[in-house]
């Protein structure tokens, strides 16, 4: 018994030096893409885009300096606008509409964007295998469950389950298999209703505080086609402008195979490049910037 104790006490004080070592380096690591994305502004005096999202926002399946936001400012760059801008990746692997919703009246307070970009929905939409985590992270109440939540240990974890489960949702994906019953489509269909609802009250959020936004599409079809047509559906009902990503590519004629990273499920650096052109491009021409 003592020995269990032992052991047990080693195991708790090794999670957490676990869990300082991963808040010390995404804290490394929030810095270095901060002084790599400054290093690209040359003026102060500039306006905000906020690129909010999950994990294709902030750029998984490529290098830190390959997200589609970090390409977004580049091309702003280069282009002659009248205005500097600053685009600020807010993307955070797992996020959720509900998540999004939660901090988005603080982010509008401090960035003071003129320009919001959102991209989300795979991470509720497609598949069943996140209805657990949907209903964990929604509905915690106690104290416990939210610190666990804020847990970077448990986080990276989850990250974790989602790179295990994705070879056999692209299995599913791309073989057209039917694995939902009747029960899990119930399920899936309040799981989009929540989703539409926290898509409107984002969208009235932004336009009560006067914030331009637009949102984008997912750029595969065969692994987000849930998404993207939830957004096709959204952007007809409450008249946004809708970032067209699947589009492009077939009006570009491009393979969307060679756009895939080698987790099959986010792009790889020339599917980001790819996204952050279409939509430097459809927020030029809708004069969101200038």
């Amino acid at each position: 018994m003592k020995s269990f104790f032992l052991r047990l006490k080693y195991l708790i004080f090794f999670l957490i030096f676990l869990e300082v070592l991963l808040r010390i380096f995404a804290f490394s690591y929030s810095m270095f893409y901060q002084k790599a994305t400054f290093s690209l502004v040359n003026e102060q005096a500039y306006k905000n885009i906020l690129c909010i999202g999950e994990s294709t926002t902030f750029g998984m399946g490529a290098g830190p300096l390959e997200s589609y936001p970090y390409i977004l400012q580049k091309l702003i760059n280069n282009s002659s606008l009248k205005f500097k801008y600053k685009v600020h990746n807010l993307g955070i692997p797992g996020m959720k509409s509900y998540k999004i919703l939660e901090g988005l009246i603080s982010n509008i307070k401090k960035y003071k964007p003129s320009l919001i970009i959102f991209l989300f929905g795979a991470n509720e939409l497609e598949g069943k295998e996140f209805i657990g985590r949907y209903n964990f992270e929604k509905y915690k109440s106690s104290l416990f469950l939210n610190f666990v939540s804020r847990s970077k240990l448990v986080r990276m974890s989850l990250v974790f389950y989602d790179r295990f489960l994705i070879k056999l949702k692209y299995d599913i994906c791309h073989k057209r298999i039917a694995t939902l019953d009747s029960t899990n489509l119930k399920i899936q269909e309040l799981i989009f209703k929540e989703y539409a609802r926290n898509t409107r009250s984002i969208i009235t959020t932004c336009r009560q505080n006067n914030v331009p936004f637009v949102f984008s599409k997912y750029l595969f079809v065969s692994v987000t086609g849930e998404s993207n047509y939830a957004l096709d559906v959204l952007s007809k009902r409450y008249n946004f402008i809708l970032i067209k990503q699947p589009e492009y590519v077939k009006e570009k004629a491009i393979d969307e195979k060679i756009l895939f990273s080698d987790n099959h499920w986010h792009p790889n650096a020339k599917g980001y490049k790819i996204m952050a052109e279409n939509i430097f491009r459809t927020i030029k021409e809708n004069k969101l910037i200038e």
